[in-house]
């Protein structure tokens, strides 16, 4: 186990490259931090009736995303109130997302999957919820490839 500050000392003082490490020049000035900013992120955990929700961007992401696309946090995260679930179990969560916007203002939704079979269950899935809601929240969907390459 490293200690962080020193880590990041090490990586950062001197903007060279480091043999422990394999930082290079100029690329300790763009570490990336979390952008999450509501907790618990699992749309089987978080309350329907949570705060953030209130005047939100929503992002609904599969689970599996996260880990597919190297930037997720920057390019999907950053503002907004993030909700992550398995599209396998999707159309079980339908009532608790409808419940979710009806009860709260959401500016826009996006929904971040992946290009794979497993994931098709998603779009059904929101489409459901967004409609028994009764809201009209701007909607987009963004696919992910196993290469972690955004398609379309």
């Amino acid at each position: 186990m490293h200690d962080f500050d020193a880590f990041v000392k090490l990586v950062c003082e001197d903007n060279e490259v480091h043999e422990e490490t394999g930082c290079c020049s100029g690329c300790c000035d763009s570490m990336n931090y979390s952008e999450l900013y509501n907790w618990p992120i699992k749309l089987t955990q978080i309350p329907v009736d949570d705060h953030h929700f209130d005047d939100c961007d929503l992002l609904l992401a599969a689970d599996c995303t996260a880990f597919a696309y190297a930037q997720f946090h920057e390019r999907f995260i950053k503002d907004k109130v993030a909700l992550i679930f398995c599209p396998h179990d999707a159309m079980s969560l339908h009532a608790r997302l409808k419940d979710i916007l009806s009860l709260h203002t959401i500016k826009t939704m996006m929904l971040v999957i992946m290009d794979k079979e497993c994931c098709e269950n998603a779009v059904p899935f929101v489409a459901k919820s967004l409609k028994e809601s009764k809201r009209a929240i701007p909607f987009e969907i963004i696919r992910i490839n196993k290469d972690g390459e955004i398609v379309q």
